[in-house]
């Protein structure tokens, strides 16, 4: 019984240490605002398999969000949510352990509200808005990142060593106990028993 609930606990403290990927862009606005993600695992994108932050006006800025791990079906980039020029250097993730890191390339997202997509000298790329939107963002319909029954698989895994960890420690510490009994207690003595 100590084995399962030790199991348990295991899974638990996996869930907790790989239950987000870490996602982090590189952008450039001219007017602060928010940046978004929505991700896709099958219902359509909505806010609340997403996350938000805020994003400075002028500056280059590591823009970090945490996400549920697991390949979504689709991903939905928000740069910004007001009327700006958008330099975007590179979209990235960071799985947790045992998980991967990657990046998604521009190129291969779907842009909606853009008029002009364009390269910069330093190889990242610039967005010019459609006029008078605030509502660009990219979907990427393929995202590289480990699947969810991958992740459920890590869970199990973890979760059957925590347990096997548990039983292997009480076996030990059972026998130990055994043998200590066994010193302790003469071999011709005879032990009354009670009636």
């Amino acid at each position: 019984m100590f084995s399962i609930l030790v199991a348990v606990f295991g899974y638990l403290v996996i869930l907790q240490l790989t239950g987000d990927t870490l996602w982090t862009a590189s952008i450039e606005v001219e007017t602060g605002g928010i940046t978004m993600w929505y991700i896709d695992t099958g219902d359509g994108f909505s806010e609340k398999e997403g996350n938000y932050k805020d994003v400075p006006g002028g500056v280059k800025t590591e823009v970090e969000i945490f996400l549920p791990s697991g390949t979504p079906r689709k991903i939905r980039f928000d740069p910004v949510n007001t009327e700006s020029i958008i330099a975007i250097d590179e979209i990235r993730w960071k799985e947790p352990w045992p998980g991967g890191s990657g990046r998604l390339f521009l190129d291969e997202a779907e842009w909606v509200n853009v008029e002009s997509v364009e390269n910069d000298s330093t190889g990242g790329t610039v967005l010019h808005p459609v006029s008078g939107n605030s509502d660009v963002y990219a979907v990427w319909s393929d995202v590289p990142t480990h699947s969810i029954p991958w992740w459920r698989m890590v869970r199990i895994v973890g979760a059957a060593i925590f347990g096997a960890g548990a039983f292997a420690f009480g076996t030990i510490w059972n026998r130990s106990l055994v043998h200590i009994a066994k010193k302790q207690t003469p071999v011709n003595e005879v032990i009354p028993v009670a009636r």
